[in-house]
């Protein structure tokens, strides 16, 4: 992992309480994530947190990566050093994208388990190697979990 420097620009003139605070949780924040050996964010706070997006990792993890537009998993992925794991449900929903381009539909309107034709072979009742199914799901009590399996 590399690093990114924990400064935060000195203020030219005198802060308010309000900024002063907000100038003391940059820097914290800065320092936190520089020293992290485990960063949790979601993609749209990685692209506008500086100190997440400026440093790499070995691994970056994406979940519910259906509902994630592709570009952002791929900037996401463009982190890791050594790996990237996409993990997440393609029968769930989908990206949101309200844009009606035919450009926007095709790069935010799909998810990237259906760029990767993962969707397709799946329909088509085929195997691909870069699925891994879990057998074992905890998220709720056993016999809601029967009922809906």
């Amino acid at each position: 992992m590399t690093d990114t420097p924990a400064t935060i620009p000195e203020p030219v003139a005198p802060l308010s309480d309000w900024e002063m605070k907000a100038v003391a949780q940059a820097k914290l924040e800065a320092e936190l994530v520089n020293n992290a050996k485990v960063v949790v964010t979601t993609i749209s706070r990685m692209v506008l947190n500086p100190h997440v997006y400026g440093r790499s990792f070995d691994t970056v993890l994406t979940d519910e990566s259906s509902m994630s537009p592709p570009p952002g998993i791929a900037v996401a992925a463009s982190l890791a050093q050594l790996r990237t794991c996409i993990v997440g449900d393609f029968r769930q929903l989908g990206p949101i994208a309200l844009a009606k381009a035919s450009l926007a539909k095709r790069w935010l309107g799909r998810d990237v388990f259906e760029i990767a034709g993962i969707v397709e072979k799946m329909e088509a009742g085929m195997q691909d190697s870069r699925l891994h199914l879990l057998d074992i799901q905890n998220r709720m009590h056993p016999d809601l979990r029967r009922l809906s399996s």
